[in-house]
């Protein structure tokens, strides 16, 4: 079977096999990556230290976030210059998720914090450098008049790969060993599935002149001033990750010191909201996908939505009940369908003349999934005050301006429409 063109001009659209295969995987690779930080980890380190599980947890899991950071644009990196004869990409697909799933293990079966912190650690590695891989296939095989489709499968595997990942916790809950692997193990079966049927793209010896250490670490910085679109592009996208997390991470804490709601009824009432979110957002996200290439226009798509974004959060800020902050999340949900539907493919397009660096590019973009994470809690932290019911207040709209500021951010995009 021959490799893909190089040149986007003489490639081929992807098939409906393809984009199903890829979803499958994507939505598998969220399942393992996902899944242990929605209570599985918390639980285990509870099981070995349960006097200090908050403190040792929040250090894992910042630890776990900064190894996510280095890996993605690493190993994003490291796929652009692979001649492997398996291809560029599947061979950091297939490494990724074994050494993914063995972290797991070591977390699953650690007695003592510093293993279980090294196999988080690895497990991220791991997961993040097939996650820099496959985000890597999106310009490689898909055309510009598709990236908007596909963008759009993909914004939807993260929220299905979230409940199926709780899905299947529930299931084994009284096991901590398979609320680890179980998901892993799947998910990572989802991954490899994708890899053994993909036409990864090959690099010939000749199509890249030889790497020494400086080379390299000049290729692997971003130079604002020829990427300057790429850096708004950037900001944007990691303004509204950053919104999205404070949005569902302060939930229960909102609910019962703002909406004076019980705590026995927390769980339900955010299930319901996360529901009600998650099917527009997959409803959002393939329309505001599919009508991005129709137009062949990105730029509204990602504009309107991250303004929508902003005033859901506005409408939750102020909410007076239960039934006017559902008015607040439907909105964010339908914004969050329209801008990350789309950005994925509004990015591909602004790189779209470097090729041979698109692996360490979106690499770098991935990074704007995991920075919010770090950096939300001690932001969140400054904003909240001794009134709690006034403090949550004030980090909605704070964030409903952060998103707001993450949709101007798109406006001086020059190289895409």
């Amino acid at each position: 079977m021959s490799d893909p063109p190089h040149n986007e001009a003489d490639r081929a659209g992807v098939g409906a096999r393809f984009i199903a295969r890829f979803a499958l995987g994507y939505v598998g690779l969220w399942v393992a990556l996902l899944t242990p930080s929605l209570g599985t980890l918390a639980i285990r380190v509870r099981q070995i230290d349960a006097a200090h599980s908050a403190e040792l947890l929040a250090r894992v899991l910042a630890l776990g976030a900064a190894c996510a950071l280095i890996a993605n644009p690493v190993f994003g990196h490291l796929s652009d210059r692979t001649r492997a004869a398996g291809g560029m990409r599947r061979p950091w697909m297939l490494a990724g998720v074994c050494v993914g799933c063995a972290g797991l293990a070591l977390v699953a079966s650690a007695h003592e914090m510093g293993v279980l912190l090294a196999g988080w650690c690895v497990a991220q590695v791991g997961f993040n450098a097939t996650l820099a891989a496959m985000v890597a296939v999106l310009p490689d095989q898909v055309p510009s008049g598709q990236r908007g489709t596909v963008s759009g499968m993909l914004a939807v595997c993260l929220p299905v790969g979230q409940a199926l990942g709780s899905a299947l916790v529930s299931r084994v809950a009284e096991s901590p060993w398979l609320m680890l692997m179980l998901p892993g193990v799947l998910g990572s079966a989802a991954v490899l599935l994708f890899a053994y049927f993909l036409r990864d793209r090959r690099l010939t010896t000749d199509a890249v002149a030889h790497d020494d250490l400086r080379l390299a670490l000049r290729t692997m910085r971003v130079q604002p001033g020829a990427l300057a679109d790429f850096a708004w592009a950037w900001g944007s996208r990691g303004l509204l990750a950053m919104t999205s997390i404070v949005l569902m991470s302060y939930l229960p804490f909102y609910l019962v010191d703002r909406l004076h709601r019980g705590l026995g009824e927390v769980p339900g009432l955010i299930a319901r909201a996360v529901v009600l979110q998650a099917a527009l957002v997959i409803v959002s996200s393939l329309l505001c996908g599919w009508l991005s290439d129709r137009l062949a226009r990105r730029k509204v798509f990602a504009l309107l939505g991250g303004v929508g974004y902003a005033c859901g959060l506005w409408l939750v800020a102020t909410a007076v009940s239960y039934e006017s902050f559902l008015v607040g999340i439907a909105v964010t949900g339908m914004a969050h369908g329209a801008y990350f539907g789309t950005d994925l493919a509004l990015v591909t397009d602004i790189l779209r003349g470097r090729s041979g660096n698109s692996g360490r590019d979106l690499g770098i973009l991935n990074v704007t999934n995991t920075l919010p994470q770090v950096l939300a809690p001690p932001l969140a932290a400054l904003v909240l005050g001794a009134d709690a019911a006034v403090g949550y207040g004030n980090l909605y709209l704070l964030a409903g301006a952060c998103a707001l500021g993450g949709a101007l951010a798109i406006t001086p995009l020059r190289t895409v429409r």
